[in-house]
């Protein structure tokens, strides 16, 4: 069956019955993505509900990968201006353009819900973190859930994606795949139109923001080059007070 690209290690099922490669959390994502498409289009034509090729946050190789193992169908679109249905040219085999628009296939269908369900079961890795009085004990640390696109520390829920966000998304499951280290390099594509610092930071500063429970704070490690992230001190609600003497 081939090498899964990136020979990520994978956190969701293997591609086939067969135990052929696995797959990397940011197709699974996509993969996902597709199928929750599909379903919005019900019993409308799929095509109409394609996902843009800008929208699944993949690399082209990637998308070729998914075009070869039959897990996508790939069009691109043609839509004239006031039309009231979408258009495509059909059956355009590995050449993308910014017009590619992409379905799931059934047996892609099948592979994003063995992605949901793993993702369901999928224990989050413990870590060791000392407290102030030096106690020390076992934690699940941080989780990032690409297929979900939720991050959650100690198993409980920071911050979930309801839109796109490239950079960030990035962010985290650089972080994920390293094991969450206290820190990473840059892994941002280059934009041509922006200087690398400046979107770093854009992006870090956006990953701070709209947490569900502010328990994590990201960070730029100085040099402009890498990310950090950081626990946030959680102070008692209320402390007990002593009774009077």
């Amino acid at each position: 069956m081939g090498v899964v690209p990136d020979g990520e290690q994978a956190a969701v099922p293997r591609y086939d019955s067969q135990g052929n490669g696995h797959v990397p959390a940011r197709i699974a994502a996509a993969l996902v993505q597709l199928a929750e498409a599909q379903r919005y289009a019900g019993r409308h034509n799929v095509w109409d509900f394609a996902v843009e090729v800008g929208s699944l946050r993949l690399s082209t190789n990637d998308l070729r990968w998914l075009i070869y193992k039959g897990l996508v169908e790939h069009g691109w679109e043609v839509t004239p201006v006031g039309a009231k249905t979408r258009s495509f040219r059909p059956d355009m085999g590995i050449t993308l353009s910014q017009r590619s628009c992409f379905v799931a296939t059934a047996t892609g269908l099948s592979l994003a819900g063995a992605c949901s369900a793993a993702a369901d079961k999928r224990p989050s890795r413990p870590t060791i973190v000392a407290s102030r009085d030096g106690h020390v004990s076992k934690s699940s640390g941080p989780h990032w859930d690409a297929a979900r696109r939720e991050l959650r520390l100690d198993g409980v829920l920071v911050k979930r994606f309801r839109q796109p966000s490239a950079n960030q998304e990035r962010i985290l499951s650089a972080f994920q795949e390293e094991g969450w280290p206290p820190s990473i390099e840059d892994p941002l594509p280059p934009d041509p139109d922006q200087a690398p610092e400046h979107r770093l930071n854009h992006a870090v500063s956006r990953l701070n923001g709209y947490q569900r429970h502010r328990l994590i704070r990201f960070e730029g490690n100085g040099g402009g080059d890498g990310v950090v992230w950081k626990r946030i001190p959680q102070t008692p609600s209320h402390r007990t007070r002593r009774p009077p003497k």
